[in-house]
């Protein structure tokens, strides 16, 4: 029972850590870079804000308790990545109402830090349970 305190607290902390970390990054890009605020959600999907929230809250807690359960020490670091980078995003469009996307790419979409984050670990945890699969 201890640890189990113990480590969901080391998750919130770790979690609120990175949140600060993506949140400066998004206060430091509003200022020098010009960016877009993106009301939709998720792939440009015109969902209404509070079913965006809802479902942001549900999948944070769903990804909380798989990091509950998680033994591999690489990939709590990406679940915790992963908590963060939604958390992140999940803030901005409850106090924002929308999502600064600031990063640009010609002829693909805009997107912010926190969603590179999110799509890098997702790749990791692919990459990860593939060699586990293998080996």
């Amino acid at each position: 029972m201890r640890m189990r305190l113990r480590k969901v607290m080391q998750g919130i902390l770790s979690v609120t850590f990175f949140v600060v970390i993506f949140q400066c990054i998004f206060f430091l890009a509003g200022i020098f870079l010009p960016g877009t605020c993106n009301a939709d959600g998720a792939f440009s999907l015109s969902l209404p804000s509070s079913l965006i929230i809802f479902f942001s809250i549900s999948v944070l807690l769903l990804f909380f308790f798989f990091w509950l359960g998680e033994d591999e020490r690489s990939l709590s670091f990406a679940w915790i990545i992963l908590m963060a980078a939604g958390a992140s995003n999940l803030l901005e469009r409850i106090f924002f109402g929308c999502v600064y996307d600031y990063i640009h790419v010609p002829y693909f979409t805009s997107f912010n830090a926190a969603d590179a984050f999110l799509t890098v670990s997702i790749v990791y945890f692919f990459i990860v349970k593939m060699q586990n699969k293998t080996a």
